[in-house]
């Protein structure tokens, strides 16, 4: 665990780390992931929130066992087509500048996590099937698309956008949050929630 620490560069030889499972660099004085970490091939869990960085290196996609990343409080603008081709189950990337999406399609999702950005839309949420929460906070949603394929959705976190209207119909939620919105409509079939 390198976080939170004045370092401005990561002067050993990080690739040679060979069994590194675990890799937590947020809150440090670089701007850029050091190279050496993308020849981590062991590496599952990849921190690196409050960077200040601009973009994702396209060298994330040698890290083909990362099944969680955290990539929060950057200065992101996008999810870049790279990121997408990992098998990733955790993808955290709130408080960004993220204002639309691609497709997309992790086939193993379980936690996705786009407080914070500048999202207008979100159409494209349709193939996270194994999506089980999902937070889409602080943004600036109006309406939302049919959520019905989410079909393991348990938690669902919209509060702090400009919603006027929630219809969905979503039998396995369990907790949704709309506080803060415009709403003057709902439609909401949840039959197992337990918590609104």
């Amino acid at each position: 665990w390198l976080g939170n620490n004045l370092i401005t560069t990561i002067d050993f030889e990080i690739g040679n780390l060979v069994n590194l499972k675990k890799l937590y660099i947020s809150e440090l004085l670089m701007d850029t992931i050091p190279e050496g970490v993308f020849r981590l091939s062991s590496l599952k869990h990849l921190l690196a929130s409050n960077l200040g960085l601009t973009s994702i290196p396209s060298e994330v996609a040698n890290l083909q066992n990362l099944t969680r990343v955290n990539f929060s409080e950057n200065e992101l603008t996008d999810i870049p087509e790279h990121l997408l081709k990992l098998n990733l189950k955790h993808v955290s990337l709130h408080k960004n500048k993220i204002s639309t999406l691609p497709d997309l399609a992790w086939p193993r999702i379980k936690t996705l996590n786009l407080s914070n950005n500048n999202l207008t839309t979100v159409n494209q949420l349709a193939n996270l099937t194994t999506l089980t929460e999902l937070s889409l906070a602080d943004n600036s949603l109006t309406c939302l698309p049919d959520l019905n394929q989410l079909t393991s959705l348990r938690g669902l976190y919209l509060a702090h956008n400009q919603l006027t209207e929630m219809t969905a119909n979503l039998p396995t939620v369990l907790l949704v949050d709309l506080s803060h919105n415009k709403l003057e409509k709902i439609n909401l079939v949840a039959p197992s929630m337990r918590v609104l």
